[in-house]
């Protein structure tokens, strides 16, 4: 609701703040990346980083298909924001943007 403004004004600091929490602490945290994605994609509250927004994405990516009975959001939703981006990068964006995975995973304790 706060990201998107639905049945508010669009609130992206509180959306950052619960998005980077949930990635943090939550069960669905591939949901909170692809959103953490977006809004790094844009610069919404954020950054404008498409390295980051793209370890984002593949991250999210990775974690949906490590549980996929938690479908609440898409694969497909994941991989056309994901190539959408990529037609976006050069092919040296794209690589720090894996390496920068790494990074995302200890910064927010993920494992796999």
């Amino acid at each position: 609701m706060n990201l998107f403004g639905e049945g508010k004004n669009t609130d992206y600091k509180q959306a950052y703040k619960l998005f980077y929490s949930a990635a943090k602490n939550g069960n669905s945290k591939y949901n909170a990346f692809f959103y953490l994605a977006q809004m790094t994609e844009y610069g919404a509250y954020i950054d404008k980083n498409v390295i980051k927004a793209y370890s984002f994405y593949k991250l999210s990516l990775t974690l949906l298909n490590k549980n996929p009975s938690d479908q609440s959001l898409a694969e497909a939703d994941i991989l056309d924001s994901l190539n959408t981006l990529k037609r976006k990068m050069t092919p040296e964006q794209i690589q720090a943007g894996e390496r920068e995975i790494a990074n995302v995973m200890r910064e927010y304790g993920v494992t796999l």
